[in-house]
Order: structure tokens, then C-alpha cells, then sequence
């Protein structure tokens, strides 16, 4: 058990019960009990998506894209969550899909979404996207750089294809829940400065018999405060608009605002900060569509990776506490030092327990498994002093870039996902890998 860490013991209110745990709140079903069946039956760690969260954050971002009182159109992106099931559930939610690769724009196909129905954004496409999206088709391909326009135009000349285009402006404004995930400034290797565009119209202007100019898209980042950049966007977007309608492009109807969304802390469902964003908006011109792109608000706060205590060790007056969850599952912790909310569930609801400090590490083999809180303090983690291994802890917020970015260092597989179906049932979304799921693409020696 826990010792008490330079006296910092004290009696609070533990909410880290079966029916505090932060899942509990946004579905009923996932409770502790319930988690402790699925864990002895899939094992840990265990991924849980809900059901009922994913409709309800659908709900909320299509509210507030209505709100936008134009026409508007929302697609997922999918490389936030790309599960089959996720897909197909917003699918059915009249949502589009957003894709970066070909197996993504497979992936996309697979859970039904019609090619007219996809939208392929990239800065390094591929010959073989470029066909698929001219072959196959799709609702519009995105031009990163004024280079791309030539390698589009002479494919789509050479195929005798015509194509719907998107160009992404680079507004030069920073926004994200770190450096790592800002994309619009001028640093960043996306989209095209305004100073450009004279070169991309000429480009465009070659090609059109092949090439239709029918959006301006721009994604300034993920996680970061939107209301703060959304003026300067729009003023950077309605002034492209119209040096674009100077260059004979009436072609153009829609603005693409990309993504970058967070839940309100007070609503997951809602976004934050909408009110500012829709006054934004407004300053559009009126017959204008809009369009948004929305990925980790869809689905982060839909899921929970639930881990147990694997050991626990006294060391230099600190107690350490080992979770079988690393960040060979939650790879963004090393990628960009993200945070997620930690709790230990305790077997005794209701009750008042005493804490301790602890510090808490996955099961790897470097300084990096070494979890932070969301102040960034790595010792700021209140764990009951009756905690012991085999103790169920929940990490939350788990739904958004964790489904396909976990990997095989030190050999640990991926964990088995479920989704909590909308009564309550539990499905397999993805099997716990094996063994031979590791070494699947090895060629025998």
C-alpha cells in the first residue's frame, strides 16, 4: 500500500468511485463494476467508447454549424479516430469525412461514405491519391502548395478527369494546445501565404477545363483557443475571397474553417467559445457556404483508456505507482507532451479515504512514460492510500489521435476497444492484439 509522502496524507472526498468515475457522468453504463467485467473478459488496458457520447457530440457540433444560419457542411477528421465503427456511427449522423492518405480514403469507403461524400486533404499527396481522387472522385481534393496545382491539373489533363478543388490559405496565426499541433502559421509547412496566390491563380488558369476552384480552406490548429483567432481568420479568408472573384474564379461558394474545435468545460457537447465563433462567421459574405473539419471534439471526450496498478515502489521519499498503460498506447504524450485527466477507481464508493502524493509511470523503459498532470506536475496525482496493484485507474479523454497511434515498443500490443452501445451493451470494436499480430509483417531470417 501507499505511504503517506512527507506528511501530505489528508481526508478529502475521494471521487474515484464506481459511480464518480468521469465516464459514469457522460454514460450510465460505464461504471467501475462494469469495467472490472470487461477488463477480466478483454483484459488491460482497455479502451471504452460510448455510444451515447459520440451522438451527443455529434449533436453538438451540428448544432453549432446550423447555428452558423448558412448553409454548412461538417466532416470528420478521420485521422482523429479511424475505427470502423466511429465512422459509420457519424456516417449515420450526416457527417462527411475528411482523409490525408489512400487507406484512409479506403477506410473511409469501407464504413460507407460515398466518394462524393470524402474530402482528401495532404501536403505531400501521393501520385496514387491524386488518381484515386480523380479515378474515384470525391467532393473536393485540397491544394497545399501552388506547386501541387501543376502535378493536379497535368493528372486530371492526362486522365481527362475534372476535379472540384479547395485551396488552403496559410493565415499566419498560431493555435493549439501545443507547438506541435499549430498549423497555421508561416513557420508551418501548410497551406499557401496570400503574398502567393497571384501564382497559384495563374496555375489554375492553365488548367481549367480539368481544375474547379470552388473552396477556400484554412486549419490553424488542434486544441488550441479558436475564439481568439477566428477575426483574424475570416478577415484573411473574405480577403482571398475577393482577390479570388478578381481573378475570374466565381467558381468559388464555399469557406472551409477546418478544425480545431474543443469541448466547453461546462458542456461537453457544445463547443467552446461559440458564441465569439459564429459572430466571426457572420462577417462572411452572406451567400457564402461554410464548411468545418472537426476531429478531436468529436470524439475526445466519447472514451476512456481504463489501465491497472502493475506495481508500486518507495524510492528517495516518493511514492512511485506503475500503470500497465504507457505511452506505447497514449503515443501523444511523447509526441506532444498531452495530458490527460488521471484518477484511481477505489473499490469503496462512497466513503472518505485518504491521499497521498504519488507519481505515476507507465511500463516502459525510459523517462518519457512518466505521466504529467494537466498542471504539467509530475508529482500532482492525489491516489488513496489504500490503492494496491490490480487497482483500476481511468485516463479520460482518450478519444481523439489514440485509437491508431499506439505502437510495439518494448513489446506491448494495443489494447481491445469497446463501444457501450446506446443500451448499454458492450461490442467489440477491435480485438486486443496478439503475439502474432506483432509479427504479422516480419520476413522469417
Amino acid at each position: 500500500m501507499l505511504r503517506p509522502e512527507n506528511n501530505s496524507a489528508r481526508t478529502v472526498p475521494q471521487q474515484a468511485t464506481s459511480d464518480q468515475a468521469w465516464m459514469t457522468q457522460l454514460d450510465p453504463a460505464i461504471h467501475l463494476s462494469a469495467v472490472q467485467q470487461w477488463m477480466q473478459k478483454f483484459g488491460s488496458p482497455l479502451h471504452v467508447y460510448s455510444e451515447r457520447a459520440l451522438q451527443a457530440l455529434a449533436t453538438g457540433f451540428l448544432h453549432f454549424a446550423k447555428a452558423s444560419a448558412r448553409p454548412a457542411q461538417t466532416a470528420f477528421a478521420i485521422k482523429a479516430c479511424p475505427s470502423a465503427t466511429v465512422l459509420s456511427l457519424l456516417r449515420q449522423r450526416g457527417l462527411l469525412a475528411e482523409v490525408n492518405s489512400v487507406y484512409e480514403y479506403y477506410m473511409a469507403r469501407a464504413a460507407g461514405f460515398a466518394p462524393q461524400q470524402i474530402h482528401i486533404n495532404g501536403v505531400a499527396k501521393s501520385l496514387e491519391l491524386v488518381d484515386l481522387a480523380l479515378l474515384q472522385g470525391c467532393r473536393a481534393l485540397h491544394i497545399d502548395a501552388v506547386e501541387e496545382i501543376d502535378i493536379v491539373g497535368a493528372r486530371a489533363r492526362a486522365l481527362g478527369r475534372d476535379i472540384a478543388l479547395h485551396l488552403r490559405i496559410c493565415p499566419d496565426v498560431a493555435s493549439g494546445r501545443s507547438r506541435h499541433l499549430m498549423t497555421g502559421s508561416t513557420l508551418s509547412p501548410f497551406g499557401i501565404v496570400p503574398d502567393d496566390l497571384p501564382h497559384a491563380w495563374l496555375a489554375l488558369q492553365q488548367y481549367r477545363a480539368h481544375l474547379r476552384l470552388v473552396g477556400l480552406h484554412v486549419h490553424v490548429g488542434s486544441g488550441g483557443d479558436l475564439a481568439q483567432v477566428y477575426p483574424h481568420i475570416v478577415q484573411v479568408l473574405g480577403a482571398v475571397y475577393a482577390a479570388s472573384q478578381l481573378a475570374g474564379f466565381s467558381s468559388v461558394q464555399e469557406i472551409n474553417l477546418g478544425g480545431g474545435f474543443v469541448s466547453d468545460e461546462a458542456c461537453f457537447s457544445q463547443v467552446a467559445g461559440s458564441a465569439a465563433l459564429l459572430s466571426a462567421i457572420q462577417k462572411l459574405p452572406k451567400h457564402l457556404h461554410v464548411m468545418f473539419e472537426p476531429g478531436r471534439f468529436l470524439v475526445e471526450h466519447a472514451s476512456a483508456l481504463y489501465s491497472r496498478i502493475a506495481a508500486m515502489k518507495r524510492k528517495a521519499g516518493h511514492n512511485w505507482i506503475f500503470l500497465d498503460a504507457g505511452y506505447c498506447h497514449l503515443t501523444d504524450r511523447a509526441i506532444t507532451s498531452a495530458q490527460f485527466p488521471i484518477q484511481a477507481l477505489h473499490r469503496e464508493p462512497m466513503q472518505v479515504h485518504h491521499t497521498t502524493a504519488v507519481q505515476l509511470a507507465g511500463p516502459l523503459c525510459d523517462a518519457a512514460d512518466i505521466y504529467q498532470s494537466e498542471s504539467g506536475n509530475t508529482a500532482n496525482f492525489a491516489f488513496p492510500m489504500g490503492t494496491r496493484v490490480g487497482d483500476v485507474v481511468e485516463i479520460a479523454r482518450t478519444g481523439a489521435y489514440v485509437y491508431s497511434t499506439g505502437n510495439h515498443f518494448a513489446g506491448f500490443g494495443q489494447p481491445a476497444v469497446l463501444l457501450i452501445d446506446s443500451e448499454g451493451r458492450p461490442r467489440l470494436m477491435r480485438c486486443k492484439e496478439q503475439l502474432a499480430d506483432l509479427c504479422a509483417l516480419e520476413v522469417p531470417a
